[in-house]
């Protein structure tokens, strides 16, 4: 089969102060006519030289184009979207975020879409937008300001790169939540909604949310940078305090990146604090360890070294793919370490196999603090 997105109109060159030419954003339209030819290849081709249309995207199967007609024929999904008319020769409407019904009923009410917070993009700044659509399923969405007129009149149009941008949900056992299929997909272009001028671009990531362990924090990456934003804990505000964790809403702090104190092909060491001198990530081959080092100590001064407190530690190991490392053994009090006069002892854990260049970096929550450890750019 085939598909495509097409958009009325020629695309116009936006002149700038000194004449150049800046490229239009080029945005996924959110009301699409769904029509079925025969010849899809040839209709997109018709349609673009005798009204203009222009071609935005194409979807074709590896074996090329086939109709819809000849695809339901020996294929079961097809024949059952075939059977309704809202899916072939209808009309795709995109919303801007997920909008769920409740129960039907008297009194019931539309899902609260609720903004955790903000985050730095292109000199301004973009919005994490959640929201809650059914009682399995959650949406995350990252939206910024992609286009608007200036004070001379002007268009200012900025791309908004989606294969840049991640997200994850973490729990409070280390794991992290399942993500569904993004929209719109890694490196197509972004949904645009356009309001009294104003285009606005956004990626939607859904998540599968079974019972289990509560969800600790949202997280997302933007052009490399990650931003943490805290939820609450599900039994209220005594446990979210206990915890010390922020209500939903309030921001961690978005640091600028920690340097590494050692970085090695198999090793990396970022200093942290709150009780932890640094944190260790190591590839031992078949796995990989986390190691938790508490202050160090002089030796034979009569101090013992300490290891970090228990207590609301965890660690989140992020794959660039939205996704965590599993865990594969229990945090557990590592053996007394020593160099160079100094005693240390630290906490220890260990997940499952992963190589350096497909992580995204480390999250530890110590003291009910979330602060987030970046893996370096790949040496040259």
């Amino acid at each position: 089969m085939a598909a495509a997105a097409l958009k009325k109109g020629r695309a116009k060159p936006n002149r700038r102060a000194g004449g150049r030419t800046a490229a239009r954003q080029v945005v996924t339209p959110t009301v699409v006519p769904m029509l079925s030819y025969e010849d899809g290849v040839a209709a997109m081709e018709w349609l673009s030289r005798a009204f203009g249309f222009r071609e935005i995207a194409r979807h074709t199967g590896p074996d090329g184009y086939e109709s819809p007609k000849r695809h339901r024929e020996h294929c079961d999904p097809a024949r059952k979207w075939s059977t309704v008319p809202w899916i072939i020769d209808g009309v795709l409407v995109l919303l801007a975020i997920v909008v769920a019904a409740a129960a039907s009923g008297v009194g019931a009410q539309t899902p609260r879409i609720e903004t955790l917070g903000s985050f730095p993009w292109d000199g301004s700044t973009g919005s994490v937008l959640l929201q809650r659509v059914a009682d399995d399923r959650l949406v995350v969405q990252l939206r910024v300001v992609a286009s608007s007129e200036t004070s001379a009149g002007r268009v200012q149009y900025r791309t908004f790169q989606t294969d840049a941008v991640e997200a994850w949900v973490l729990l409070d056992d280390g794991s992290a939540l399942e993500q569904l299929p993004r929209q719109p997909p890694k490196g197509a272009p972004p949904v645009g909604l356009s309001n009294a001028g104003t285009l606005s671009a956004f990626v939607s990531f859904g998540f599968k949310t079974p019972p289990g362990p509560e969800m600790v924090a949202v997280v997302v990456s933007v052009d490399g940078r990650h931003h943490v934003y805290a939820l609450p804990a599900k039994s209220g505000a005594e446990r979210a305090a206990s915890a010390g964790l922020r209500r939903a809403g309030a921001q961690q702090p978005s640091a600028e990146p920690v340097t590494p104190l050692i970085t090695q092909p198999r090793l990396i060491r970022w200093p942290l604090s709150d009780g932890i001198q640094a944190v260790t990530l190591m590839d031992q081959q078949t796995f990989l360890k986390v190691d938790l080092a508490g202050q160090s100590v002089p030796e034979g001064r009569g101090a013992a070294p300490v290891a970090p407190s228990p207590d609301g530690l965890q660690v989140w190991v992020l794959r660039k793919d939205g996704t965590v490392v599993s865990r594969r053994s229990p945090m557990r009090e590592a053996a007394w370490g020593s160099m160079g006069g100094w005693a240390t002892r630290t906490r220890e854990l260990t997940f499952a196999h992963a190589t350096f260049q497909d992580l995204a970096g480390v999250i530890v929550r110590v003291n009910g603090n979330l602060l987030v450890r970046e893996m370096p750019p790949p040496s040259r």
